[in-house]
């Protein structure tokens, strides 16, 4: 089988629609290169400040490590495809290009799809630790949340294969799957507050149950954080995702494709973001980055 077997109607579209707005595509292809750098950068220094932090619940801890690691895939892994995709279509090889677009876009719905799925996760444990509270501890284990990531990223890889076979079917998981998460995610935030809200009015500070205590304070903190996380999500994926919506109520068009090729290097971004959004919100992994990071520097 050869290359150009792989090259549907809407790949071949792309690459007709790069070369009709080169000059745009190259320069954003260029402003792309900064937000690899800063990703890849960024996601490893959260890589070993999270695991040199004790002080985060090891659960929570763990969910946060697989966004970090989505987000680690998108800088090594999908800005690089996106950026060879891209010149193999300005240098007009249409053989390579065929290849690199299927394999980009597998690993691009794979990686977006674990960020999802797992910031929605993040909001589900926000919830079921203010509605549990000190029982929260025995039900959210580590094993149980290495159990759910696994599932998590097989879940995902799965989906995301299935665009290879058939771009119809997973257009409609693509979309059951982005709303699900939406929805769920801003369903627990909203629960999250109103129990929050309770737990102000009859509690000043924290509940104690015999020798457990639930710290409101501290949880506020880690919820507000996580919302920071959800929300910028939210911010750098909305014009992609408004923008493939309007492109499956239109006719393809090349000044479509382009704006949409801009929205996926916002999408990008939020990889790069995403670190020093950590670094402001959480203290415990602030420090440690901040040290780790002027010990590269000097090394440098």
């Amino acid at each position: 089988m050869k290359p150009e077997d792989f090259c549907f109607s809407h790949i071949t579209q792309t690459f007709s629609d790069v070369n009709a707005f080169r000059t745009a595509y190259t320069v954003s292809c260029l402003a792309c290169i900064p937000f690899l750098l800063t990703s890849v950068v960024g996601n490893f220094i959260m890589v070993f400040s999270l695991w040199k932090c004790r002080s985060l619940h090891p659960p929570f801890k763990a969910l946060l490590r697989s966004l970090v690691l989505s987000d680690l895939g998108v800088g090594l892994v999908v800005q690089p495809l996106f950026l060879a995709c891209h010149f193999t279509a300005l240098t007009e090889n249409m053989r390579y290009f065929c290849v690199i677009q299927v394999v980009y876009n597998t690993v691009g719905y794979f990686i977006a799809g674990v960020s999802f799925v797992t910031t929605t996760s993040i909001a589900l444990d926000r919830f079921f630790a203010i509605q549990m509270r000190i029982r929260y501890r025995q039900f959210a284990t580590l094993r149980k949340t290495h159990a759910l990531l696994v599932f998590i990223w097989v879940l995902c890889a799965f989906l995301s294969s299935v665009w290879i076979w058939n771009v119809a079917l997973h257009g409609i998981f693509r979309d059951t799957l982005l709303i699900s998460c939406i929805t769920i995610a801003c369903v627990s935030y909203i629960r999250v507050f109103m129990l929050v809200r309770q737990c102000q009015v009859g509690l000043n500070a924290n509940q104690v149950q015999g020798n457990a205590i639930f710290h409101l304070g501290r949880y506020k903190n880690t919820v507000t954080s996580t919302i920071y996380v959800f929300g910028f999500l939210l911010l750098c994926y909305m014009p992609f995702l408004c923008l493939s919506v309007a492109a499956l109520r239109s006719e393809q068009n090349a000044v479509l494709s382009l704006w949409t090729h801009i929205a996926l290097v916002l999408v990008y971004a939020n990889s790069s973001f995403n670190p020093a959004l950590y670094c402001w919100r959480i203290p415990e992994i602030r420090q440690i980055a901040r040290e780790t990071f002027g010990k590269l520097f000097c090394k440098i």
